[in-house]
């Protein structure tokens, strides 16, 4: 499916260069840190603590949105209230979410606009390492995407300063992190576009698919969230390189 050309070129996001070392030791309280990049999410269904921003800030996202067939075409963190109402009335099965709440909104927006803040990455670091130290574990973007490769760079330098923590990531934006080479902490999934549609294929990146039925369209491993009450439980695959494509049942 051919989607049109978003600029790579275009860094929206200031790409840190300070030191992680000397600007962690003047973030000295959690309260600081979390008013730096407007807080963690705590996903119902995540053993873990997240991260979020507006999925109208999604750049692939946004134009799959408008495509019927694709995975981001029921997006179930859109905040857009009458798209919402206008799906919910189309297929009879849609709701409005939580996403939809102005506090929500507002928190979220935060978020996107904090990724410019000079100290983004030390707070996130610092947030990472004390939520995630009992589990080991966090998500990145449980709504919104990578914006650019400065965007991405500073996601990594959070990820190598955090390394008892395995990191998840599930992206669209195959053009900017196929560019890089991620932390071995990190699993970057590459995100199908379409439900039902194949894997992406990129040497040394993991996938995610959506798919109708029992059974994985594509292959994979079909997430058993679905089964447990929407619940992760004791799984993390998703968090597992040796696990090539996690397939997630279509639940429109």
């Amino acid at each position: 499916m051919q989607l049109p050309v978003i600029d790579q070129t275009i860094q929206l996001t200031s790409l840190y260069t300070g030191n992680v070392d000397d600007d962690l030791a003047m973030i000295k309280t959690l309260k600081l840190a979390k008013s730096i990049v407007g807080g963690l999410s705590e996903p119902s269904k995540m053993p873990c603590h997240s991260y979020n921003i507006p999925a109208n800030k999604c750049k692939t996202g946004g134009k799959l949105k408008k495509i019927k067939g694709s995975v981001c075409f029921g997006c179930y963190a859109a905040d857009d209230i009458e798209w919402v109402k206008s799906k919910c009335k189309e297929n009879g099965k849609w709701a409005l979410t939580r996403y939809t709440m102005n506090n929500i909104k507002d928190a979220l927006q935060r978020r996107f606009e904090s990724l410019n803040d000079v100290h983004w990455v030390p707070a996130m670091v610092k947030l990472i390492n004390h939520y995630s130290k009992n589990n080991g574990h966090f998500r990145w973007h449980d709504s919104g995407d990578v914006q650019d490769e400065n965007h991405y760079q500073n996601i990594m330098t959070v990820v190598r300063y955090t390394p008892t923590v395995k990191h998840w990531l599930p992206t669209r934006e195959y053009g900017i992190v196929t560019k890089f080479d991620a932390p071995d902490n990190l699993v970057v999934r590459l995100s199908a576009h379409m439900v039902d549609g194949k894997a992406p294929s990129h040497d040394g990146f993991e996938t995610s698919t959506v798919s109708t039925g029992d059974e994985p369209k594509n292959g994979g491993h079909r997430c058993e969230a679905a089964k447990n009450d929407n619940q992760c439980l004791d799984c993390r695959k998703c968090w597992n390189k040796s696990v090539e494509n996690i397939d997630y049942h279509h639940h429109n």
